[in-house]
């Protein structure tokens, strides 16, 4: 549809000017806020080793076929503590994708970016001897074994299977396990239900005007 979302909103000409960025440092100094946690080494005795893993996953950003080196081509440069690389590239003569594909046939580490078939497709992998790794994927991996451990209870209780109240009993009871994360479990209290109340950190921040600091 044409018509305007907002008649009552005026127009972009009446909008207020963008703050400057003096503007912005002086309504951003003083500022504090909290941040999880990134690095659970002091939290867990687990996460050294894990992260070691992680990084020592076979390298799925795609490679260059003539020197076996990364796609020149890529075009989101991927940072970590222990090297940078270049991925989102075109598949071509000078980068070629890994092939792996799931049990459905749908190709893990491709991807068909603007769905269009006379386009290449982008390698989609992980940059994973950079030692890059988003601040939730030891969340992530900490939460699936979580559902394991209550889907094993159910399991191994009944031959009905389970549904989702049971799942979710399940985790708030019987989980409990040192993850990557810290010590994992979940609230089963009368007044909280479902949070998890060990295992969690925060960092304080506060801005100076220029960036954030713990």
């Amino acid at each position: 549809s044409s018509a305007d979302p907002c008649p009552v909103c005026g127009s972009a000409s009446e909008a207020p000017p963008a703050m400057t960025v003096a503007e912005c440092t002086a309504a951003m100094r003083g500022t504090i806020g909290m941040s999880p946690v990134t690095d659970f080494s002091r939290m867990s005795g687990i996460y050294s080793e894990w992260k070691a893993r992680y990084a020592a996953q076979n390298e799925t950003a795609g490679w260059d076929p003539l020197n076996g080196g990364e796609c020149t081509n890529g075009e989101t440069m991927v940072a970590g503590d222990t090297g940078t690389m270049l991925t989102n590239a075109p598949m071509g003569d000078n980068c070629m994708c890994s092939d792996e594909a799931d049990s459905a046939g749908r190709l893990l580490w491709q991807i068909d970016h603007d769905k269009d078939p006379s386009t290449p497709d982008r390698c989609a992998g992980m940059a994973a001897s950079t030692g890059y790794m988003d601040s939730y994927t030891p969340y992530m991996y900490d939460g699936i074994v979580a559902f394991a451990q209550a889907a094993t209870v159910e399991a191994l209780a009944t031959s009905n299977g389970f549904t989702g109240p049971t799942l979710l009993e399940a985790m708030r009871t019987n989980v409990s396990f040192e993850g990557v994360t810290g010590q994992v479990e979940f609230t089963n209290r009368d007044d909280n239900k479902g949070d998890r109340e060990v295992g969690v950190a925060y960092t304080v921040v506060n801005h100076d005007g220029t960036d954030f600091y713990t």
